[in-house]
């Protein structure tokens, strides 16, 4: 409907926002919807927030997360999270030496001997620069903290892990 309306004020270009997969082919999508009003008109496709920026983030920091093993901890519960967190990097500092092991956490970060206040939430531009960090200065793995906050953000869109620990599951059973 809005698309006829268009047609029939003679416009020349349409913008189109919120596809939220990047598998949806914004481009593909909204030109069929072109193609089916019949309008004659270029179609702008605008990709969402969460998945624009940390993209944009990565490139414009040289793509860090690709110079380092990442791990991420998966879990709803903070205490869980930043325990297993915590053990996993030490674990690697005690294998390979606290130069060569990273935090990537909300609270605090670690960038090899250096500690830094994040002291607020982690945006992608801010992961991506303190990732960027990490690499420049010979870290070699990191540990990710992954809470619910950071995944429905978007923060770690485009990280890719090389390994990744989830304490949400609940269908596991110990003997």
């Amino acid at each position: 409907e809005d698309l006829a309306i268009a047609a029939e004020k003679h416009v020349v270009a349409v913008l189109f926002v919120g596809y939220e997969h990047e598998e949806a082919e914004p481009k593909n999508e909204a030109k069929k919807l072109l193609d089916v009003s019949g309008l004659d008109a270029v179609a702008i496709t605008i990709v969402p927030f969460n998945i624009a920026v940390p993209h944009l983030a990565s490139t414009f920091f040289g793509n860090p997360a690709s110079k380092l093993r990442l791990t991420a901890v998966f879990g709803t519960d903070f205490v869980e999270v930043r325990t297993a967190s915590s053990l996993l990097a030490n674990m690697l500092e005690v294998q390979n030496g606290m130069a060569s092991r990273g935090f990537l956490a909300s609270q605090r970060t670690t960038l090899g001997r250096r500690v830094v206040d994040v002291g607020r939430p982690l945006t992608p531009c801010l992961a991506q620069e303190l990732l960027a960090e990490m690499a420049a200065t010979g870290v070699k793995d990191c540990i990710v903290e992954a809470m619910p906050e950071q995944l429905a953000s978007g923060t770690l869109n485009g990280l890719n892990f090389d390994l990744a620990v989830d304490l949400r599951r609940t269908d596991v059973k110990v003997a």
